[in-house]
């Protein structure tokens, strides 16, 4: 510890044998990794106004597009995804979760406009 207030995702405690202790940020990074693979693309959300929920959208090396959610809040959100093709996803997030939706896009839905670099 010594002072050092920078989260990280792994804590160990030399002190205690080689116990280590997995962080909220450790499942948080996994998240990530498991559903938004190498060769991924950023997207542009497209926001308007204030935002209530975090999220971030990739187009995957396999054509699916992922939007990764996340709500801090202590109720459940809902919020909509308006996919460039015109569809609409409704989708329900609970309180303190991450929440993943993978999806096909139509085609011409995700053309190089709307990408950016993922970081």
């Amino acid at each position: 510890w010594d002072g050092n207030f920078v989260d990280a995702p792994v804590l160990f405690d030399a002190e205690a044998g080689d116990a280590f202790y997995k962080q909220p940020m450790f499942y948080a990074m996994g998240h990530f990794s498991k559903f938004v693979p190498p060769g991924s693309v950023g997207l542009d959300l497209g926001n308007a106004g204030r935002v209530e929920l975090p999220a971030a959208a990739f187009l995957r090396p396999d054509g699916r597009v992922v939007v990764v959610a996340l709500n801090h809040r202590r109720r459940t959100k809902h919020y909509i995804i308006r996919v460039q093709d015109g569809r609409h996803i409704n989708m329900r997030i609970p309180p303190h979760t991450i929440q993943t939706l993978i999806y096909q896009p139509g085609p011409g839905a995700c053309d190089d406009s709307a990408a950016g670099a993922a970081s």
